[in-house]
């Protein structure tokens, strides 16, 4: 299997083993990119950061195509279909596609603070995205609309993580922050 991450002025870089030895991929930008996803096929991946940009692969990285979407995004993760897919970033911004990328739509957050993170369990509808503040927004229609969980703290959240039965979540954050749930979120816990 191959593994690639993204980084500054556009690089991104690749493994297909196992990450002893990285290549240098072409990602088609020189913006910084800030996070990585593939589909299950590792061919189709994309990755997203700062201006709204959104590079594109079907060929597990060989090419990368790239369009902005408007705000600065921090986070991608696209269901299994590899069809269905959402970006987060600055000003409670999400992004949803449904046709592997080639068009996004603005979905209304209700939180103007800036998305870190964002994760949707196997079942393509449940998704959560963590911010500044202990902010964490949920939602159970695959993306179309999303409503506040009291996470319990207030420190910024970066990273969010759900096991694929969207039961059971965990999120980190500043100064060693972490919370959880096993109820989809419902309640978390430090």
């Amino acid at each position: 299997t191959s593994l690639s991450l993204p980084g500054i002025a556009g690089t991104i870089l690749a493994t297909t083993d196992a990450g002893n030895a990285w290549q240098a991929q072409t990602s088609g930008t020189e913006t910084d990119l800030w996070s990585v996803t593939f589909a299950a096929d590792g061919k189709l991946g994309w990755a997203v950061g700062n201006y709204g940009t959104i590079v594109a692969t079907a060929d597990a990285g060989s090419t990368w195509r790239s369009r902005t979407t408007g705000p600065e995004l921090r986070s991608v993760t696209f269901a299994a279909d590899g069809k269905h897919g959402w970006a987060v970033g600055n000003y409670g911004t999400i992004v949803a596609t449904a046709d592997g990328g080639n068009t996004w739509r603005s979905r209304t957050t209700g939180t103007e603070t800036w998305l870190m993170s964002v994760t949707f369990a196997a079942d393509g509808k449940h998704g959560w995205a963590v911010a500044g503040k202990g902010t964490i927004v949920a939602t159970t229609d695959g993306g179309n609309t999303w409503q506040s969980q009291t996470s319990g703290t207030k420190a910024g959240l970066s990273s969010v993580t759900f096991a694929a039965d969207g039961k059971r979540g965990w999120a980190v954050g500043e100064d060693g922050t972490i919370v959880a749930t096993a109820d989809g979120g419902n309640t978390w816990q430090a």
